[in-house]
């Protein structure tokens, strides 16, 4: 239907902003019951718990209206009305009064031209008239006009409901570096900036983003990261659509999301680290946080002659040629990401963390020089050894022992057993006349031929 043969064109300016927004609202909501139209007349019931009867009725040249509100008793039009005229536009009613010339909206006998003439209308008592007599019903519209409109209530529902996102609004991802760590994850928290006239921005702030305003970001890799940050929640089946979440102010990560997720975030250009552990660092001034995509780090024990004539064992993260203490990070993740204040990396996954954490809390593992030996020994029998380099004069062979399963088998304890009579079973393994049980170890130095047994 063209605009000009609409009457909520014709007659907009009769009704106040007020009365048009609740019209609509009440129209959207589908609270408009059209219980007779045709083309000159319509009867509808409008609102929710209670409803008032709308009457408009076209006869000559005078569109007569009627409601009961105080609203209708005041100013001859209301939000009731406006909701009607929307659903007779829509439904396809009142089409000669739409399409009719110099129309007059009547209210108990006060006239109004259907043109922009501010007329002044006196408040009125309705006038109690005989009931009409009843008049056939008027056939419904067409299926492909209920369609069109069902599609125009629901887009306009979610205009209605939407927020949009400043075009210029830029989102920056703060990855915090705790006092202590999380265990396997990160913790991020988003903010804003918004460009000031010189080209320059203003500083950043926390921002609510809502689950709702994802869609409509502008950037896709925003989208994309902070769909990830919203995961999943409980369904329970109702109609409740989450409009209103927020993403959480600190979102925790853990592994293996918090790999997957990290690249992004470098990407983006707009990833910074903040030290919460330091009160005055800020992310304003900062360059953002580049993904370093050389590969993973990994974990590694050298052992090596301190100065003072003893021996020394430190951690170091290497990869390929190159070589960083582990102190040199400002935070590592398990599982595993590698933090320096400039780039991410990678952290090797079967590196053994509970090495690492004490070593770069702790420190250097310092013995005197007659425990070289010693010391080397235990290290290799240390269950989930990281990779160990030595100096040339420590070289050893590492060998595979083969074991020969041994059995034992004796009387059980009866007061452990509830008086049944049980046998009792030990296993052992006989590695060249070395009995090893069920402690995990990984093998034994045999320091005098410089060869390390390997358990299988």
């Amino acid at each position: 239907m063209k605009l000009a043969l609409m009457l909520s064109a014709k007659f907009a300016y009769r009704f106040t902003r007020k009365a048009r927004k609740d019209g609509q609202r009440f129209y959207d909501d589908r609270q408009v019951e059209i219980e007779q139209g045709s083309a000159s007349s319509v009867e509808a019931r409008v609102g929710g718990a209670y409803k008032h009867e709308v009457k408009l009725n076209f006869a000559g040249n005078k569109l007569k209206v009627l409601c009961g509100c105080d609203d209708w008793k005041r100013d001859g039009v209301c939000k009731h009305l406006w909701a009607t005229i929307l659903a007779a536009d829509a439904g396809g009613y009142l089409t000669l009064a739409a399409s009719g010339k110099n129309v007059l909206i009547s209210s108990n006998e006060i006239d109004v031209l259907d043109a922009p003439i501010k007329v002044a209308i006196a408040p009125v008592i309705p006038q109690v008239q005989p009931a009409p007599p009843p008049k056939p019903p008027a056939p419904p519209p067409s299926s492909w006009r209920r369609q069109l409109i069902e599609i125009s209530r629901a887009y306009s529902h979610y205009m209605n409901q939407r927020e949009s996102w400043p075009a210029k609004r830029e989102i920056l991802y703060i990855v915090e570096i705790l006092r202590t760590p999380v265990h396997g994850g990160i913790v991020i928290s988003v903010e804003s900036r918004e460009p000031k006239a010189d080209g320059t921005w203003k500083p950043s702030k926390r921002v609510n983003v809502k689950h709702s305003q994802i869609p409509d970001l502008p950037m896709a890799e925003d989208r994309e990261i902070l769909s990830m940050l919203t995961g999943c929640k409980s369904y329970y089946g109702w109609g409740y659509d989450g409009a209103y979440d927020s993403i959480p102010e600190h979102c925790e990560i853990k592994q293996p999301l918090a790999n997957t997720i990290m690249p992004l975030l470098a990407r983006t250009g707009r990833c910074y680290l903040l030290n919460t552990n330091v009160p005055e660092d800020a992310v304003t001034g900062q360059a953002p946080i580049q993904w370093d995509d050389a590969g993973a780090w990994r974990f590694e024990l050298h052992m090596q002659r301190a100065h003072n004539d003893g021996w020394a064992v430190h951690g170091m993260l290497c990869r390929g040629h190159e070589q960083m203490e582990i102190s040199a990070p400002v935070q590592i993740v398990e599982g595993g990401l590698v933090f320096t204040r400039e780039r991410a990396a990678l952290l090797a996954q079967d590196t053994p963390f509970q090495w690492l954490s004490y070593l770069r809390g702790q420190g250097v593992i310092n013995a005197p020089a007659k425990d070289r030996d010693d010391l080397l020994a235990t290290l290799l029998c240390s269950p989930g050894l990281p990779p160990l380099q030595v100096p040339e004069e420590l070289r050893y062979e590492k060998v595979r022992g083969v074991p020969v399963p041994c059995l034992r088998v004796r009387a059980g304890n009866q007061e452990q057993t509830n008086g049944k009579p049980r046998l009792r079973a030990d296993l052992s393994f006989d590695y060249e006349g070395r009995i090893v049980h069920e402690e995990k170890v990984g093998g034994w130095y045999e320091a005098a031929n410089r060869r390390f047994v390997a358990r299988d």
